[in-house]
């Protein structure tokens, strides 16, 4: 599967966002240097496409989280499954 540099930045923004430890860890300090240049619209709440999303469980799976499960709809947008 191709992932774009997008597909990447996206799913270390959501990743760093949703697991950071505060305002001194790394990964606060890593999500704010990527909100320089990626700024997702208000309704967002998570990787918007199946290759992100598979970057994200990546990155959850390499860190000992919990997988997070995604569906992905007819549009080709990823959703959060229960919400």
């Amino acid at each position: 599967m191709y992932f774009d540099r997008w597909d990447i930045v996206e799913a270390h923004y959501w990743f760093a966002s949703d697991y950071h430890g505060g305002q001194f860890s790394e990964l606060y300090s890593r999500l704010c240097r990527i909100g320089r240049y990626f700024r997702p619209g208000i309704c967002r709440c998570g990787p918007s496409s199946e290759n992100a999303c598979r970057i994200y469980n990546a990155l959850e799976e390499k860190l000992g989280h919990k997988r997070t499960h995604y569906k992905m709809l007819p549009s080709g947008e990823a959703r959060l499954i229960g919400s």
